[in-house]
């Protein structure tokens, strides 16, 4: 007897994917809500950095001699010759430097978003050494001066101190042009992803949290600002001794400046993130704070003992005081598997409508869908005010019962409490499955298919016995 195609189920088929495609606009919806909150959260933090202080890099302490030098030119016949004077200022690194900071944390509230700020208290020591002065150029020592260079002076919370040689050190804003530069920005997650180091107990993507400097391109220049204190250098051995205290917030950078650099950074934060150029030599991290030391050579770094003008960008290093949660960040991802759950769904009312011969309306193919994409409007609410866990448990455990309850009284309408609980038990597989799914990184992906591939043979079982053809 031959057979031929059940169009029932082939339009009824049809249907389903149509309607499928029509909750990809509800979704869209809640992932461009997501966004905005996601930028208006960024805003917030912005303004908190604007007024209490950026990410900070330091570069100090440096000598800079002024000098000048005689250029002869001529004209297109190479006659004429005409002299005039270059000036500029040559910059001596230190030969040891020793920096330790104690970075003293808290919070800064705009309305319901939080972000952490620090006040770091610096303790610089090190000597420098006679430097081999350029022949071609005529060096004024007397005019030698001293600097700190900063990306952000506003940050500076009191007036630093010190001395040089054991004269004491009066600084004042520097108002000549920086030497030193940085390509890219500070505080930014592309320059976290190159080299990182974290608690081993922490996932990655926890600790990608919003940018709080504006966007700018990575192939930028920008200039760092100075202050200056007039110092006795004779290119000769001097030592120094400098205390400042610097605001800021997101990380605190540092450049490992002179032929042998020693860091100390301690605070009470108890989730530090460690990047860029250098990782600590030595770590200790625990909930009540975190305590990290670098030791870095000129080799390494490639700073020059003597220049005029550097980029810095290659020999940054620094510590983050990371937020381990970012709900909008895991709200984003969570909703980039909406269209797969509703699939999914969608995939599990059209074989238990098939198997169970209980006809389901498109309409209600739409409630369901659209009670799925409350989920995640509901997850990010919740997740405003409290963890992100416990907010994807309420928000989840509400669809269910809701969905569940329709699905009984709704759509089935038979006693039993098998048809209330069965479809409560399948959802709440699919939602514990998308919540490991967020927590894992590195098995993300393997973990993705597996499920993909139990869900598919699991569809293929409960459809064994059903007669896709009618005779």
């Amino acid at each position: 007897m031959s057979k031929r195609m059940n169009f029932k189920i082939l339009l009824k088929a049809v249907v389903i994917c149509v309607l499928l495609l029509l909750m990809l606009i509800p979704l869209a919806f809640v992932k461009n809500l997501m966004s905005e909150r996601s930028d208006y959260k960024s805003e917030a933090l912005r303004t908190i950095s604007n007024s209490w202080g950026g990410d900070q890099l330091v570069a100090a302490p440096f000598v800079n001699v002024p000098y000048s030098y005689v250029v002869v030119e001529q004209d297109e016949n190479g006659k004429n010759p005409k002299s005039r004077t270059v000036e500029g200022v040559l910059k001596f690194s230190p030969r040891d430097l020793n920096t330790s900071v104690e970075m003293l944390p808290q919070i800064r509230y705009i309305g319901i978003f939080e972000m952490p700020v620090y006040t770091a208290d610096f303790t610089v020591k090190g000597d420098f050494t006679a430097q081999p002065a350029p022949a071609d150029k005529t060096m004024r020592y007397g005019d030698a001066f001293l600097t700190i260079e900063l990306t952000d002076l506003k940050g500076i919370a009191k007036m630093p101190e010190g001395s040089f040689n054991g004269a004491a050190l009066d600084f004042a804003p520097y108002a000549g042009d920086a030497a030193v530069s940085f390509s890219g920005s500070l505080g930014r997650d592309e320059d976290y992803k190159s080299n990182v180091d974290m608690p081993q107990t922490k996932k990655m993507d926890s600790y990608y949290s919003e940018d709080y400097v504006s966007a700018s391109p990575y192939n930028s220049r920008n200039s760092i600002k100075a202050i200056s204190a007039p110092v006795d250098f004779k290119n000769k051995s001097g030592n120094f001794d400098i205390k400042f205290s610097l605001r800021g917030s997101g990380s605190l950078n540092f450049v490992p400046l002179a032929r042998q650099n020693n860091f100390t950074v301690k605070s009470t934060w108890p989730d530090p993130l460690f990047f860029n150029s250098f990782l600590p030599a030595s770590k200790d991290i625990s909930s009540k704070g975190f305590k990290a030391q670098w030791d870095i050579s000129y080799l390494a770094s490639g700073v020059p003992q003597s220049f005029d003008k550097l980029d810095v960008a290659p020999s940054i290093f620094g510590v983050k005081l990371s937020t381990p949660v970012d709900n909008y960040r895991n709200g984003l991802r969570a909703a980039k598997y909406g269209i797969l759950f509703l699939a999914l769904t969608f995939l599990a009312c059209f074989v238990f409508e098939i198997a169970g011969k209980n006809p389901i309306h498109p309409f209600q193919y739409i409630l369901v869908g659209l009670a799925m994409a409350v989920f995640y409007l509901l997850l990010i609410s919740l997740s405003e005010f409290i963890s992100f866990g416990l907010a994807y448990f309420i928000a989840a455990a509400a669809v269910i019962i809701m969905i569940s309850c329709y699905i009984r009284y709704g759509i089935i309408k038979r006693p039993g409490a098998k048809y209330l609980l069965v479809p409560g038990l399948a959802l709440a597989v699919l939602y514990v499955y998308l919540y490991v799914l967020l927590q894992l990184q590195d098995f993300s992906f393997l973990f993705g298919a597996l499920g993909l591939f139990a869900g598919l043979g699991a569809v293929m079982y409960a459809t064994r016995n059903i007669n896709w053809y009618e005779e």
